[in-house]
């Protein structure tokens, strides 16, 4: 983030963005609960094909219902967080954070199917997919940041986390 930020729009935009991402990554707090909690029924159901299925759709739409949640909190909440967080200052933020609010739960979306991947054992073919979704974001950062500034960063992160919800 900060390299492309910083290269592309300057330290007013790093500073901006980490704003935001210190809203989102205390957000993401969730997924590390949700897939503490998951990944060990996951690893222990592997192979027993209707309890299987039937605990992946609960893992995610708990990982869904909760990325939507913060999600739409970000979106339709961004003038009262950014007022209460950090003050007139941060006005630029606002129009900023219902874009993070989508990366969000599309995050949450692709991080159920990555857990239950893991819990799969497929950690290589993760590894593979997640280069390649790296260099999507890159490839679309180069347009997008020019043109959009920090949305942009935003709309590559999203753009290469669809490519992950489709590969998953």
């Amino acid at each position: 983030d900060l390299l492309v930020l910083n290269h592309f729009i300057g330290p007013t935009a790093v500073g901006m963005h980490q704003a935001g991402m210190r809203i989102f990554l205390g957000g993401a707090q969730i997924a590390n609960v949700l897939g503490n909690v998951a990944l060990p029924k996951l690893a222990a159901a592997n192979g027993s094909n209707n309890y299987t299925s039937n605990l992946h759709g609960k893992v995610q739409l708990a990982f869904i219902a909760s990325g939507a949640a913060f999600g739409l909190a970000l979106c339709f909440g961004a003038e009262l967080i950014v007022g209460i967080l950090y003050g007139n200052q941060y006005k630029e933020l606002i129009k900023i954070l219902p874009w993070f609010g989508l990366l969000f739960f599309i995050r949450f979306l692709v991080a159920a199917s990555g857990l239950i991947l893991t819990a799969q054992g497929s950690q290589s073919a993760r590894a593979k997919v997640s280069l390649i979704h790296w260099l999507i974001i890159l490839c679309s950062s180069i347009f997008l940041v020019d043109k959009y500034g920090n949305i942009g960063w935003i709309q590559a992160l999203i753009v290469g986390n669809i490519f992950l919800a489709f590969t998953y």
